[in-house]
C-alpha cells in the first residue's frame, strides 16, 4: 500500500462508557507536534497490531511519521492534514485529544478520471480512533475538506475506497459521493485482493 493512501480508523485506548455524551469534536489543521499521535491513529488503523503484524508496526509507525513530517514540511498552498480534536472531559481533564485525522490535496493529474480534470482535490487517509467511530467525527473531517476544496476554487472532490471496506463505503454514500469507477489491476485477478472504487462528490462553491 502506497503510504499515502491510507483509509479510514484508530489510536488511544481510552475507555468510554456506553451511556456517556457524546463529545464536542473540533476540526483543525495538524502541526508537526501532532506528528507521533497521528501516526499512531493512522498505524492503528490501518496496520492494528495484531498477531505477526505486531512486530512490525513500529516500522509501519515510523514510516508514516516520515511521510507526515515530509508533507507538513513542505507548506504547500494547495495540502491541508486535518486532525479532530476531542473536549470530552471523560477521556482527560488536563488537554485536548487528538481523535481522527484526514488530508486533502491537490493532485495534477487522474488518468482514471478523465471526467474531473486536472488538477483535481482528492481526500486521503481518513482515519478516526476506534472508541469515537460512529459518533459524527469522520462526517466532520470531510465537511472541512470540503470547505477547503471550495476555499480553493474546486466544486468536485475525489477519493478511493476499498470494495470490501463496507464501512468506508457505507459512510461515504451515505455523504454524497457516487462511485464513478471500479480499478482492477492484475494483483485483484491472481492475488485475489479487493478492488479499488473511485468515488466523487459535486460540491456547491
Amino acid at each position: 500500500m502506497n503510504a499515502y493512501s491510507y483509509s479510514l480508523f484508530n489510536s488511544s485506548r481510552a475507555a468510554r462508557s456506553s451511556g456517556s455524551n457524546q463529545p464536542v469534536i473540533n476540526v483543525r489543521s495538524a502541526s508537526l507536534e501532532d506528528i507521533p499521535t497521528l501516526a499512531t491513529v493512522l498505524t492503528d488503523s490501518f496496520h492494528p497490531p495484531g498477531g505477526l503484524m505486531y512486530l512490525m508496526h513500529p516500522l509501519f509507525k515510523l514510516g508514516v511519521c516520515e511521510d507526515l513530517r515530509s508533507r507538513l514540511r513542505s507548506n504547500s498552498s494547495k495540502y491541508n492534514c486535518l486532525v479532530a480534536i476531542s473536549k470530552d472531559s471523560q477521556v482527560t481533564a488536563s488537554k485536548n485529544v487528538i481523535v481522527g485525522t484526514v488530508e486533502i490535496s491537490v493532485r495534477s493529474n487522474c488518468n482514471s478520471y478523465s471526467s474531473i480534470g486536472s488538477p483535481y482535490p482528492y481526500i486521503a487517509n481518513l482515519a478516526v480512533d476506534r472508541p469515537y467511530r460512529r459518533q459524527g467525527v469522520a462526517k466532520k473531517l470531510l465537511t472541512k475538506c470540503e470547505q477547503i476544496a471550495r476555499t480553493w476554487g474546486f466544486s468536485e472532490l475525489s477519493l478511493h475506497v476499498l470494495e470490501n471496506n463496507e464501512r468506508a463505503k457505507k459512510l461515504y454514500l451515505g455523504t454524497g459521493y457516487k462511485l464513478i469507477k471500479i480499478e482492477s489491476n492484475f494483483s485483484n485477478w491472481f492475488l485475489n485482493t479487493p478492488r479499488r472504487l473511485l468515488l466523487s462528490k459535486k460540491i456547491q462553491l
